[in-house]
């Protein structure tokens, strides 16, 4: 639900073609919607109910991302939907990651708000990075 104090502009993500149905990539569409609300000054880039599948976004200056509780933002499970034009992570001490669902580099005034989840699936990447490192091997948050 958007509050008195929100932003006044929303762009509903489903109005720039997101199907919200967890199996189509809906990350052109997201990052239209993205591009449409900073390129109006800022707003609210709207979740409603569904499952939103995406890759990397781009957060951007006066933009907040608000799911409602309902929605999903759904991480793809495949790394070749994930940018690599990203500062890598300087808080990770694991050279080799470079890909994120979520990016804000350089932003300002930018936030995630509602009752929704991001689900990024990590749980589908485990072994990657061992694989597509030369087997570095990776001492990640998902070994058990």
């Amino acid at each position: 639900m958007i509050t008195e104090n929100s932003p006044k502009t929303t762009f509903d993500v489903r109005a720039f073609g997101a199907a919200g149905d967890g199996v189509t990539m809906d990350t052109a569409a997201i990052r239209a919607a993205i591009d449409a609300c900073t390129g109006a000054g800022g707003g609210t880039v709207l979740f409603c109910a569904g499952k939103f599948l995406t890759g990397t976004l781009f957060l951007k200056n006066n933009v907040t991302l608000y799911l409602e509780n309902t929605a999903t933002i759904l991480g793809s499970k495949s790394l070749s939907d994930y940018s690599t034009e990203v500062k890598r992570c300087g808080f990770v001490n694991e050279p080799h990651i470079d890909k994120c669902l979520i990016y804000a580099g350089n932003v300002e005034n930018v936030a995630i708000v509602g009752q929704g989840t991001i689900d990024g699936q990590g749980a589908a990447f485990r072994g990657s990075v061992e694989q597509t490192a030369g087997g570095e091997g990776y001492r990640g948050h998902y070994h058990q």
